[in-house]
């Protein structure tokens, strides 16, 4: 999806924000606005609609109207207090084509830095002039989201969200939009890069993490499926038969040491 910015869009409210440690992003659901966040330092964490979502430094995000957005915590040995500018803004609209920047990407914060500093005393500043200073930035992260795509093996980015995140619900509508591409786009690509789907490619993630919990654990077969990201038992059952030919209780009892 891309932010196209061919309808008026206005700045609203915009500031700068630390987080103590063990603090987590609250929860909302923004009816009138959307938030472009500009990670200045740390990691934030969150879940967007069910979807897991990790910002570090050096990246950006828009946080769309009418989604909701909901803390997540994390272990103290993984807490790295995010710092972040955020700007919330009215119009503008979303679409799958055409002119306008990605909704989540990476930017220069030198770059951005000398436009931040201009919203930053908003409560003083001339409304019109704060506005420019937002087409600003979104003028830098597209020039900036290019160069970006040209140099990064964004299709590694893909597979490697889905290794972290098979146990739970993916699908390609899903992942596309967790990226800001187009189903059948992203499913090009993918296939290009790996010669299988998207779909193909969560099931032997998902089977494999399966098998090595069926011949490690004593976990149950239901708690396995459950674990690999199957609710419905039948369902993996079927998918564990397909893909090995074997079925789940089978292969388990085939490795077990004999006495």
């Amino acid at each position: 999806m891309l932010l196209g910015t061919s309808s008026e869009i206005s700045l609203c409210v915009a500031d700068e924000k630390f987080f103590d440690r063990g603090e987590k992003h609250v929860t909302r659901k923004n009816k009138r606005e959307s938030i472009l966040l500009l990670m200045l330092g740390g990691t934030l964490h969150f879940m967007e609609d069910g979807i897991p979502t990790t910002l570090k430094a050096n990246e950006y995000y828009i946080q769309r109207v009418g989604l909701l957005q909901e803390g997540v915590s994390v272990p103290p040995e993984e807490d790295d207090p995010a710092h972040y500018f955020f700007i919330h803004f009215t119009g503008g609209h979303f679409i799958e084509e055409g002119s306008g920047i990605p909704l989540r990407g990476k930017f220069h914060i030198a770059g951005v830095m000398p436009f931040i500093e201009s919203i930053k005393p908003i409560r003083n500043a001339n409304r019109f002039q704060l506005t420019a200073e937002l087409y600003m930035i979104l003028s830098a992260l597209a020039d900036y989201s290019v160069e970006y795509d040209k140099r990064e093996d964004f299709m590694e980015t893909v597979r490697s969200y889905i290794d972290a995140s098979y146990f739970v619900k993916l699908s390609l509508e899903n992942i596309a939009t967790r990226f800001n591409y187009h189903p059948n786009h992203l499913s090009r690509l993918f296939v290009a890069k790996y010669g299988v789907t998207i779909h193909q490619y969560i099931i032997s993630v998902r089977m494999k993490r399966a098998r090595w919990l069926l011949l490690n654990s004593s976990e149950s077969i239901e708690k396995v499926a459950e674990m690999v990201g199957y609710q419905d038992p039948s369902a993996f059952y079927r998918a564990f038969l397909s893909y090995f030919g074997e079925a789940p209780r089978a292969m388990r009892t085939a490795n077990i040491p004999k006495e």
